[in-house]
């Protein structure tokens, strides 16, 4: 992934044992000029999920413009863009963001956690992938005193 302006998403398989190469297996472009990446995790199917965001200075209370990208097992890209994180009002901008995924050893689900820059909350998103698609549950923000706040 790449550090702003198009994200390039780049997949490889290792091959031998230690690995001695690397084969590329797919790529997909994402975003646009102000997208930067914020986090990739392998899935327990073997599938790929990533995560970016928008990053255009903001001034307010904005929303954050995210987007997820998941390859399935069989090679299928499936894209959900845009996903909005809203704010709740908590004042500042939603944009420096850092992102964390996880995914459930017991159910598979992921789960992303965002956590703004110089906020002391923090936001979490849970997924499920779906055949060749995932589907965002849930989005639990949190309201002007940090506590959690469903949103979607």
């Amino acid at each position: 992934m790449s550090s702003g302006g198009h994200l390039l998403v780049s997949q490889y398989q290792l091959n031998g044992s230690p690995a001695t190469s690397a084969t590329l297996v797919s790529t997909l472009p994402l975003g646009d000029s102000v997208s930067e990446g914020k986090s990739m995790i392998r899935l327990q199917s073997g599938g790929l999920l990533v995560a970016w965001n928008e990053e255009p200075f903001q001034g307010g209370a904005t929303d954050l413009t995210t987007g997820f990208a998941y390859r399935s097992p069989t090679g299928t890209w499936a894209v959900h863009f845009p996903v909005t994180i809203p704010n709740n009002g908590l004042g500042g901008t939603t944009v420096s963001s850092r992102f964390a995924m996880a995914q459930h050893p017991a159910d598979g689900s992921i789960w992303t956690f965002v956590k703004r820059d110089s906020f002391h909350s923090m936001i979490a998103l849970h997924i499920t992938a779906v055949t060749n698609d995932f589907t965002i549950d849930w989005i639990n923000s949190a309201d002007s005193e940090g506590w959690p706040v469903a949103a979607a």
